[in-house]
């Protein structure tokens, strides 16, 4: 063992950071490694520290082999030091060993990470950023993206960030028009970043590896979406009189959609947009197009889009019957209006749901009651069949009394 400025303890695991813009290690990190027992880590970094003359262990894909031996050097009371990039903190192998050996037997000395290069080169602030990885085992969730400023997901050769962009515009229509960068090589004589918007970095053929995808959400979506709260007054919407479906009404159709996972929804027969809207501020991942043909009840759609502030409810405005066919396949529908077209527009709502989706649909006449009964019953599927009456305190000359709604009848239906 050495004897330098900075003693080492027998049997505890060092774990040091080197620099991705390949700074020179610290004079401290050097005497680390000097005084070492084992030093491990990949090709590249035992490459870096070739002047080490002891033990040396390459780290390879078998994680448990590296633990077991590992294990063995600390039975012998040897002092180890494992060289990782960057920060071993963040995604890296840091966590594994404190996971395996406690905290007591590891000490991290981290360094510049690829995630605090990128932004750097970027000239993007760090203080709302969010670090997403889809490196090795991990597989984060990208709507995490939608909530911040900046994302920066570390990427692997099972998730190249083609394959990453393209899940982030499925999941987020608008992320088309994010700017996104691709940092590549960072810190060696090949650093490339290439830049421009999501949809033109998702038809890019290849990028040099190592690399990492950096996105820029311009208006991320406020933690406030995501609202519990449903069922609003009707005052809290412009809408044609009487052309809305009420507050209770909305409240059982929502909880009959069951949003939770759902991608995409089409509010067919919009109106007023409002069942839409708590759907959209239920569940923030959620596309809602909300589908109109009235040019006065769009203009009301997008009223109360820009009221409620809602980013993830797209106004579309023309006949169901055609718009529905160039519209994204919908896990879940709401078909609230049609009228006369109410015939034509549920086989082909229905066509297109998504295997095991969600419609709703609400009936006021008999006329359309008998509509949706028939046609359910034409393709023998089971539905439940929900009548809602709701009655609300009113004056009657001195009195008061319960003056009734028009009963309306909800069909649920599960592909």
């Amino acid at each position: 063992m050495g004897n330098g400025r900075f003693m080492t303890h027998p049997g505890k695991i060092e774990v040091i950071g080197m620099d991705v813009l390949n700074d020179a290690l610290s004079e401290k990190k050097q005497e680390m490694i000097r005084n070492a027992d084992v030093v491990i880590g990949g090709r590249t970094q035992l490459d870096a520290v070739a002047t080490f003359t002891g033990k040396t262990i390459c780290i390879t894909g078998d994680i448990q082999s590296l633990i077991d031996q590992i294990h063995q050097c600390l039975e012998k009371n040897q002092h180890i030091v494992v060289l990782a990039t960057g920060d071993p903190l963040l995604f890296g192998i840091g966590n594994t060993l404190i996971e395996h050996f406690g905290k007591e037997a590891v000490t991290v000395h981290p360094g510049i990470s690829s995630m605090q290069a990128a932004l750097s080169r970027l000239g993007l602030r760090t203080d709302n950023a969010v670090i997403l990885s889809r490196h090795g085992t991990h597989n984060d969730d990208l709507r995490r993206l939608l909530y911040h400023h900046t994302g920066v997901i570390l990427t692997s050769n099972g998730y190249s960030p083609v394959e990453i962009i393209q899940e982030i515009i499925g999941t987020y229509s608008q992320a088309e028009q994010w700017q996104g960068h691709v940092c590549q090589c960072l810190g060696t004589s090949n650093e490339t970043i290439q830049s421009g918007e999501l949809r033109q970095l998702a038809v890019m053929e290849t990028f040099q590896t190592p690399n990492l995808l950096v996105v820029e959400n311009p208006s991320p979506l406020s933690t406030l979406q995501g609202s519990s709260d449903f069922g609003w007054p009707d005052d809290q919407y412009q809408h044609e009189a009487g052309l809305i479906t009420h507050p209770e009404v909305r409240a059982v159709t929502l909880s009959k959609l069951r949003l939770g996972g759902a991608g995409v929804l089409w509010d067919v027969g919009a109106g007023s947009g409002s069942v839409g809207i708590e759907a959209a501020q239920l569940n923030p991942f959620l596309n809602v197009f909300s589908i109109e043909k009235n040019d006065q009840r769009y203009e009301h759609i997008i009223f109360n889009r820009k009221k409620h502030n809602v980013n993830n409810l797209f106004p579309v405005r023309g006949n169901a019957s055609e718009v529905c066919l160039s519209l994204p396949i919908p896990d879940r529908v709401f078909l609230g209006g049609g009228g006369k077209a109410l015939s034509n527009l549920l086989p082909l709502c229905y066509e297109r749901l998504s295997e095991n989706g969600v419609m709703v649909v609400n009936t006021v006449t008999i006329e359309s009651f008998e509509i949706v009964r028939h046609f359910f019953k034409q393709i023998h599927k089971e539905i439940e069949v929900i009548s809602l009456q709701v009655s609300r305190l009113a004056p009657l000359a001195t009195y008061y009394a319960f003056k009734p709604d028009n009963p309306i009848t909800l069909f649920g239906i599960n592909k």
